[in-house]
């Protein structure tokens, strides 16, 4: 990142809704009014496969749609101006990989099923759609085709279905792709959701060279991640080291802002959501220092 880039903490994910995680049935009350923005990420729209394991580009919902709807979405911007919602396409393990049948045909299918998928989520009053944007979030990649592909389907639906906000959520083992992508569609990219607890890291200093490292690449839009899945326990740091080091990235002004994986499970936290509000105190003091 350049000397000269001035980066402010202004930004809170949060990743919600995946259908194998505990249940929750409505948006939690957490978002800190001194926020920026605050985005509910609804996880996952995700694809079908052919029997031979091939992605069809078909995309439907599989977080519970009632638990969040167009009715709970206008509540909560209601409540809280800078609450925004995205929903976030692919899927966490190796059974949701990028993997088309055909590149021409997946681009199609994508389209079509994730126009629908947004347009169902239309404000019947306005007839303009509730959610704001998409999150690409592939873990796995096992075709050449993923940068070509998933960068067309972010023109269409930034130009054609008039989202506003696009994030990426790259990992160790696909970084090389999300980068290629990323170079490609810088312009289209809203935020890089980096997941920093998929790798070993041993050490709050290990953790901001990676930033820093990353940064390079991701610029100011780079975000530190952070997971409350206590399978993720084990690849990342303590809750404790992390906050102090992302409180020294800001001090250095190269942090805009955080998010967690993932609100359902934070939701068994004793006490519930601690981390969340811990982690937007941290960004709101420091954005008045």
């Amino acid at each position: 990142m350049s000397l000269n880039t001035v980066v402010k903490p202004t930004i809170f994910r949060e990743y919600i809704g995946p259908m194998s995680c505990p249940g929750l049935h409505n948006f939690p009350d957490i978002i800190n009014p001194e926020i920026s923005e605050f985005h509910f990420i609804l996880a996952f729209a995700t694809e079908d496969y052919g029997c031979d394991g091939r992605g069809t580009g078909k995309f439907q919902a599989t977080w519970n749609v009632q638990d969040f709807s167009t009715e709970k979405i206008k509540e909560l911007k209601k409540e809280h101006k800078n609450a925004k919602v995205v929903i976030s396409i692919g899927g966490r393990g190796v059974e949701c990989p990028f993997n088309p049948i055909e590149k021409q045909k997946w681009i199609d299918n994508a389209k079509f099923s994730l126009k629908i998928i947004i347009q169902d989520y239309k404000d019947p009053c306005s007839c303009i759609t509730v959610i704001d944007g998409i999150d690409i979030n592939y873990e796995h990649i096992k075709s050449d085709d993923f940068v070509e592909c998933i960068g067309e389907v972010i023109e269409y639906l930034k130009k054609d279905v008039l989202i506003n906000v696009v994030s990426i959520a790259p990992s160790a083992p696909v970084l090389s792709q999300y980068k290629t992508l990323y170079k490609e569609q810088k312009c289209y990219i809203n935020w890089v959701d980096y997941q920093f607890y998929d790798q070993c890291l041993s050490s709050k200093c290990e953790f901001e060279k990676l930033y820093r490292d990353l940064s390079d690449v991701f610029k100011d839009k780079l975000l530190a991640g952070y997971s409350t899945d206590p399978n993720d326990k084990d690849n990342q740091i303590s809750p404790e080291d992390f906050l102090k080091a992302c409180e020294d990235l800001i001090k250095c002004q190269f942090l805009p802002g955080i998010f967690v994986w993932n609100a359902n499970y934070s939701a068994d936290d004793h006490p519930p959501f601690y981390f969340e509000k811990l982690a937007q105190e941290l960004l709101t003091k420091c954005d008045k220092e």
